[in-house]
């Protein structure tokens, strides 16, 4: 399960996989 599909990266592109973590966190 990819971490890019539970966010759209339409809304903020992430430049690593830890900021897309945090992004989902957050």
């Amino acid at each position: 399960m990819p971490i890019a599909r539970t966010i759209p990266t339409r809304q903020r592109p992430p430049k690593k996989i830890g900021d897309v973590k945090s992004s989902d966190l957050a």
